[in-house]
C-alpha cells in the first residue's frame, strides 16, 4: 500500500478537484501494474494499473488507495474494471468520502467473489486527501493559515512597512504548501499593502496548475495595477458590490453575503467548496 501512496503523491498538483489515487496489481508476489490519476477526465488509477497488468491481472491482488469508485461520471466505474480483469482480492486504504460512492463497491466486488480488505494505511491516505475528504463531508475545503510573525506576535513594524521575518526555509514551504492548493485566499487589504503575486514558484511548475487566487473585497477596491491579477490562473474577488468601472474585472466579481460589513467568510468557502475546491 506505501508503495500505492508514493504512485498516488505524483498527482499532488494535477488530480484536483478529483483524489489523488495510487494503485498497484501483484500478482505472484511481484508487481505486474502501476498507476496513479494524473487529471480530472483521465483514466483512474486502477484502470491504468490494469491495463498494464494484463491477463496477469486475473486472480492478482489489487491495492488502491481510495475505495475504487462505482458510478459513471468523466470514466466507466472502476469496480467494472476490476471484475471484467477477474482480480482475486482488492484492498483499499480507506472509503470513498463521497456518498454517491462511499461503501458501494465492497458489496459490488464482493457479489462478484472479490475478497475485499478495507482499512491498510487509512489515515495516510486520508491525509493525502486531506481536503477532499473535508469537503465531501462538511460541504467546506480544508484550510490552511500562513502568518510570519515575531516572538512577540507582530507582523509587522510599528509604521506599517513590511520586512522579511520568515526564512528561507520557511518560504520554501509555503510554495510546496501553495502548490498543493486549489486557491488562495487573501485580502484586500493584504494586496493594497503588499501587492503581493500569490502564485506558485516552483522550478517546472506548470501555469495550468497555478491555483485561483481569491481576494476578499468588500467595497471593491480592487485596482488593474496589482501583481496579483498578474500571473497565470483564474482570480476570484467576492465583494458585496457587483460592478467595477474598470472592464478588466468582467467575470471575475463574485457577490457573497454579509457578516458585520464585510463578506461573509462562511458563505465564501462554502462556495468555494461548490466550486470543487479541496484546499485553501
Amino acid at each position: 500500500m506505501q508503495i500505492a501512496l508514493d504512485l498516488a503523491k505524483k498527482g499532488m498538483h494535477t488530480s484536483m478537484p478529483n483524489p489523488r489515487v495510487g494503485c498497484i496489481v501483484v500478482h505472484e508476489n511481484q508487481i505486474v501494474g502501476q498507476g496513479w490519476h494524473r487529471a480530472p477526465g483521465e483514466a483512474h488509477a486502477e484502470s491504468i494499473a490494469l491495463s498494464e497488468a494484463g491477463n496477469k491481472a486475473q486472480g492478482s491482488t489489487v491495492y488502491s488507495t481510495l475505495e475504487p469508485c462505482t458510478h459513471y461520471g468523466k470514466t466507466p466505474p472502476c469496480v467494472e474494471a476490476l471484475i471484467a480483469a477477474r482480480v482475486g482480492k482488492v484492498v483499499y486504504a480507506v472509503e470513498d468520502p463521497n456518498p454517491i460512492v462511499s461503501g458501494q463497491s465492497r458489496k459490488i466486488l464482493e457479489s462478484a467473489e472479490i475478497e475485499v480488505i478495507a482499512g491498510i494505511l487509512s489515515q495516510e491516505s486520508k491525509d493525502l486527501n486531506i481536503g477532499f475528504h473535508k469537503r465531501m463531508k462538511t460541504g467546506l475545503p480544508y484550510i490552511r493559515t500562513k502568518i510570519a510573525a515575531s516572538i512577540d506576535g507582530k507582523t509587522a513594524l510599528m509604521n506599517g512597512n513590511s520586512k522579511w521575518i520568515s526564512s528561507i526555509k520557511s518560504r520554501d514551504d509555503v510554495q510546496l504548501w501553495r502548490a498543493r492548493s486549489c486557491a488562495i485566499v487573501t485580502s484586500i487589504d493584504t494586496v493594497i499593502a503588499d501587492d503581493p503575486s500569490l502564485n506558485v514558484r516552483i522550478n517546472d511548475f506548470l501555469d495550468n496548475n497555478q491555483p485561483t487566487r481569491v481576494i476578499l473585497d468588500s467595497q471593491l477596491r480592487i485596482k488593474s495595477h496589482y501583481k496579483i491579477l498578474k500571473s497565470p490562473g483564474d482570480v476570484i474577488v467576492y465583494s458585496l458590490k457587483q460592478v467595477h468601472n474598470d472592464p478588466i474585472f468582467e467575470g471575475m466579481i463574485e457577490n457573497i453575503e454579509e457578516h458585520d460589513g464585510h463578506v461573509s467568510l462562511e458563505s465564501v468557502f462554502r462556495d468555494l467548496a461548490k466550486k470543487e475546491i479541496n484546499e485553501v
